[in-house]
């Protein structure tokens, strides 16, 4: 097994480009496609600039739709390919997160459409929400006053912990396999339960 690093700017269509382009030059094919960038500014919605309303769609949003274009034009010669996007928990709504929540829903409709479109292709598109995962930006919630919204997180999961990068990693492989070649449209929910 062989990896490559590529420092590309999603929300740049031109640099999407050029990385597609260079794979497939040297593979000659694109099977599988995980959208996974993402970013936040969180801001409550009367207070929330133009600025990061829009960096947070581009990111979030209208990278996933340039670059699930980019794999989707080349899955359909070869009637194969899996796109993996991740949405998040948020895409139902959450208070100081219009931006995020707007760009995660966006995700989800979009990958619904991509399925629809391109099922009888032998392409499949779902969507991953992770719930609360322990993250470097979610363990700092330990630090804010005595770790009380970390303690308010736990509170919401069934589960009563917070999951793991690889409980989204696995459920990625899996969309990813063969044995999910009839699953397609569909939003799987990593959450402990959060997400109901």
């Amino acid at each position: 097994m062989q990896a490559e690093f590529h420092q590309v700017n999603v929300s740049k269509l031109e640099e999407v480009q050029q990385v597609f382009a260079h794979i497939l030059e040297k593979y000659g094919t694109i099977d599988i496609m995980v959208n996974n960038a993402g970013i936040n500014r969180d801001g409550m919605l009367h207070k929330m600039s133009p600025e990061n309303w829009q960096m947070v769609i581009d990111v979030d949003l209208t990278a996933t739709f340039y670059c699930t274009q980019q794999a989707i034009m080349h899955m359909r010669t070869n009637n194969y390919g899996r796109v993996i996007n991740i949405s998040s928990g948020s895409w139902l709504g959450n208070i100081g997160q219009a931006n995020y929540a707007a760009a995660k829903a966006g995700v989800v409709g979009l990958t619904k459409t991509a399925a629809r479109e391109n099922a009888k292709k032998g392409i499949t598109c779902n969507v991953i929400c992770p719930g609360f995962i322990e993250t470097n930006m979610t363990l700092k919630l330990k630090e804010i006053n005595d770790g009380k919204p970390w303690d308010i997180m736990m509170a919401k999961i069934p589960a009563g912990y917070a999951g793991k990068p690889a409980d989204v990693a696995n459920m990625v492989a899996f969309l990813a396999s063969d044995e999910a070649s009839y699953i397609t449209a569909e939003v799987i929910n990593v959450g402990g339960g959060m997400i109901v």
